[in-house]
């Protein structure tokens, strides 16, 4: 079904009333000011590229999950390089068999990634998803459910205030989410607002982040939504009642945004570990995440 995939997430529908949606990622991607930014930057991208060319290509197998949240207009390129480059140190496998795997139920014979998307927005599925498509790579969606299709308003509260971006993005809408699914994606909870677990305080509320979410996105696509990853990512942006009710509320798996390799049968699936990386990073810098440095 991925090959099938076609224009249906291509289009935009911006309404000619609101205000623009950045769509190139000048718009979005912070740039090093001044001197001493500029220097560690630069200091930076120079270590890991020499790290990563001196450091070795793995040789015992892996499931590693990786992840990104832009794949804008001007990227297509740059993205289809990091497809190859992952290509070939791994095999890209679905959701639900990287669970059987850090189950257990199926072995980590060789060397493989997942990739998934977070905080739904729009040029996501219409940049990288038909890429994807093209080579039968699967990818998981996590969205929050309150956002989608939400016009330019709450769309600027969402990008400039809530995940802290520095323009506005359209967030994607629910007909594209289900050509999406009906294409072979898989659609997740990102909770229901991109709340900070950590910081929802009553049950209720809680609740209502984790579990209406759910619902939500049930009822909506029609399917039954398996996964969650938690905003933020990090162990302090969860509480232990947050991944109480993560799994009382019936998702078979979350994902953090910790970095680290699934050991199978040893993984919490409720803090499955993720490597971060963007498009706009050096490939170098994508290798070297995606080789597994920077684990604990």
């Amino acid at each position: 079904m991925l090959s099938a995939m076609n224009s249906d997430v291509r289009g935009s529908t911006t309404p000619a009333s609101a205000g623009p949606y950045a769509t190139r990622s000048g718009e979005v991607v912070k740039q090093p000011v001044g001197f001493q930014q500029k220097l560690r930057a630069t200091a930076r991208s120079a270590y890991l590229s020499i790290v990563d060319r001196l450091a070795p290509s793995p040789t015992e197998p892996f499931l590693r999950c990786v992840y990104s949240h832009f794949v804008f207009d001007d990227q297509v390129r740059a993205f289809s390089r990091i497809l190859d480059m992952l290509s070939d140190l791994g095999e890209f496998v679905d959701t639900d068999r990287a669970v059987e795997m850090a189950i257990g139920r199926e072995p980590i014979d060789g060397k493989y990634f997942h990739l998934s998307f977070d905080d739904g927005f729009r040029h996501v599925l219409r940049n990288a998803l038909p890429i994807l498509a093209e080579r039968s790579i699967p990818a998981l969606l996590f969205v929050p459910s309150a956002v989608i299709g939400c016009g330019w308003k709450t769309a600027k509260t969402y990008s400039l205030d809530v995940t802290a971006n520095r323009a506005v993005m359209e967030v994607a809408t629910l007909d594209v989410l289900e050509s999406a699914r009906a294409h072979g994606f898989t659609i997740g909870s990102h909770t229901r607002t991109h709340a900070r677990l950590s910081t929802v305080v009553g049950r209720k509320e809680l609740a209502d982040e984790i579990c209406l979410s759910k619902v939500e996105l049930e009822e909506r696509l029609g399917c039954e939504c398996k996964y969650m990853s938690w905003p933020y990512g990090t162990a302090a942006d969860v509480s232990p009642d947050a991944l109480e009710l993560i799994e009382q509320a019936g998702y078979s798996a979350c994902f953090s945004a910790i970095r680290g390799s699934i050991n199978s049968g040893r993984c919490d699936l409720m803090r499955i570990p993720r490597h971060h990386f963007e498009v706009h990073w050096p490939l170098g810098h994508v290798s070297f995440f995606c080789k597994g440095n920077g684990e604990p």
